[in-house]
């Protein structure tokens, strides 16, 4: 019988045996290795949203890499590692088509990461299933979720080659953005009050003054192409728009709704407001392409914890002695 560390209620985690659900035709089921804590999973433990789909028991983590057990409708083979993409919405309505999943009405988050076994429903089994090679580094894997959504970010922000780039933020995603961005050829600048992500990333670097954002305030960064902005504290549309190039692009990538401002259709065109859980295929598979890039990093900021300890990683990323945590099974 596999072991998950269920949610009793606030602030009360229990590791316990829990049987197997009874599957249905086509349902997968996978043999978790790694998943990531994020803040998402904090404030559910919290007590302070309730965003998680966490099914009953309630177990935390969506941010899972495991190896398939039970093929089901996923088109893959037992034993193929995959990243599950816990992100779901309907991708058909208007506040999709726009970008603002986050207030899709189908739009979840699947949970259940912090157990040894994952059953994913077979309506989910092809498109929420990412294969990964089976040297795959399992503690890279279980971030590609998160990574597909810096990628996404950074290809509506038409980076590439010789595009000069700056990426404003604070957290493990900001750090993940600008490694990628760098990676993608783009001549990158990242701009951060986190004393951790200016200890660990090799790229130029401005700290952030901690009541304004200087460089974009005063011009000294008029040369831009693309901004990419992490995180609706770190936002100052107007500011950041005069530090771009005419014909730039402003991105901002948010955990929350953000509306879009009322400033023309020419402004618009210029600026997407990307939930930082949106992704599509093609940026999970670009963002798989070039996960080595940010293997170093993610093991610098990520600490691991056993299944035993999942409570103790969460109280390391809610207090902050860590950008983000991870839990190992075996």
């Amino acid at each position: 019988m596999p072991r998950a560390a269920i949610l009793e209620g606030t602030r009360r985690v229990a590791l316990k045996d829990v049987p197997m659900a009874e599957l249905r035709a086509g349902d997968c089921v996978i043999q978790v290795e790694c998943t990531g804590v994020c803040s998402t999973d904090v404030r559910h433990y919290c007590g302070e949203i309730r965003r998680l789909q966490l099914g009953e028991p309630a177990i935390l983590g969506h941010e899972v890499f495991g190896r398939i057990v039970v093929s089901g409708d996923s088109g893959l083979g037992e034993g193929t590692p995959v990243a599950v993409i816990g992100t779901r919405f309907c991708k058909i309505c208007a506040l999709c088509i726009r970008g603002d999943v986050l207030m899709c009405p189908n739009f979840g988050v699947a949970a259940g990461g912090f157990s040894e076994m994952l059953v994913v429903p077979r309506e989910w089994c092809r498109q929420n299933l990412l294969p990964l090679s089976q040297t795959v580094d399992r503690v890279t894997a279980c971030y590609l979720d998160s990574f597909s959504a810096c990628v996404r970010a950074l290809r509506l922000a038409t980076v590439g080659k010789g595009v000069r780039t700056l990426v404003v933020g604070d957290g493990f995603l900001a750090g993940l953005t600008a490694l990628a961005a760098d990676r993608m050829g783009s001549r990158v600048l990242l701009m951060t009050k986190s004393s951790k992500l200016l200890e660990t990333t090799s790229l130029r670097k401005v700290p952030m003054n901690q009541s304004d954002n200087e460089p974009l305030v005063n011009g000294q960064a008029p040369w831009l192409d693309s901004v990419v902005i992490i995180g609706p504290r770190n936002h100052d549309l107007r500011r950041a728009w005069g530090s771009v190039s005419r014909g730039g692009r402003v991105v901002i990538m948010s955990g929350a709704s953000v509306p879009l401002p009322d400033s023309g259709e020419v402004y618009r065109n210029r600026l997407t407001v990307l939930s930082s859980v949106h992704s599509d295929w093609e940026d999970r598979v670009a963002a798989r392409e070039i996960a080595d890039s940010v293997r170093e990093f993610i093991h610098e900021v990520s600490i691991g914890y056993s299944l035993e300890c999942v409570e103790e990683a969460l109280l390391a990323v809610q207090r902050k002695s860590a950008l983000r945590a991870h839990v190992l099974m075996h």
